[in-house]
């Protein structure tokens, strides 16, 4: 790797855990937990819009997509007080600042 790609990399990877500890300011940690967990299908349609050289085959786009619903199903059975669409719980910027982690996550992924 030359040092471009290194910088690159390292700044995409600083951004994304800096996103995600901040989001923590403005939603509940099980939101930040549900949403992170789609980190797998975030990489997946990274790859498929960045063109990357990293085929994935329809097996692995559904098992991604079942591993992610299986973690947030999971999430959401051991806090069943816990509501995502409770205007006290979530805000819109730090749903935001997951999403920009989770766009982070999806280009070191590539």
């Amino acid at each position: 790797m030359n040092l471009k790609t290194e910088i690159s990399v390292g700044a995409f990877n600083f951004t994304s855990v800096f996103m995600a500890t901040q989001a923590l300011n403005y939603i509940p940690f099980p939101l930040q937990t549900i949403t992170k967990s789609s980190k797998a299908v975030a990489i997946l349609i990274m790859s498929y819009l960045l063109g990357s050289k990293n085929e994935y085959s329809l097996m692995q786009y559904l098992s991604g997509g079942v591993i992610t619903t299986g973690l947030i199903l999971f999430n959401l059975s051991k806090n069943e007080k816990f509501s995502i669409f409770d205007s006290e719980n979530s805000n819109l910027l730090g749903v935001s600042l997951v999403f920009v982690s989770l766009f982070c996550d999806g280009l070191l992924g590539n």
